[in-house]
């Protein structure tokens, strides 16, 4: 009597097997694949940050740069980027949004090339989420 093991058939690549519903089972001598069972978790969340402490001459500018961030990076609607634009004022600092780490580290590259480009000064943090 064989052993045999169980697993999953995939892109036809085992040939000479008794396939039932895409599930195989193959010889253990002869198996190359193993099903594996993965235990996936939630990925970590990272907040994107903007400090912006606003000098009175160039108030204008900062705010009108901060909107143009908004709309092209985050994808903000007009009404978002007016609350957005509120908080800022108010407490100097805004959450932009909560992105997987990949994500968040490209949103802030854009947001620092975009600043380097229009010769801008802007303060951007990752802060990881605490949920």
């Amino acid at each position: 009597m064989k052993n045999y093991k169980f697993g999953i058939f995939m892109n036809n690549i085992w040939n000479n097997s008794s396939k039932d519903n895409g599930l195989f089972f193959r010889d253990i001598e002869d198996s190359i694949y193993e099903e594996d069972y993965m235990i996936t978790t939630t990925p970590s969340m990272y907040n994107i940050v903007i400090i912006q402490k606003f000098e009175e001459q160039e108030k204008s500018n900062s705010l009108e740069f901060i909107s143009y961030i908004f709309e092209k990076v985050f994808f903000f609607k007009p009404e978002e980027i007016k609350n957005k634009i509120e908080e800022i004022k108010d407490k100097n600092l805004v959450i932009c949004g909560c992105f997987t780490k990949d994500i968040s580290e490209t949103k802030v590259a854009k947001i620092f090339n975009i600043a380097n480009k229009f010769n801008n000064k802007i303060n951007c943090v990752i802060q990881k989420d605490n949920k």
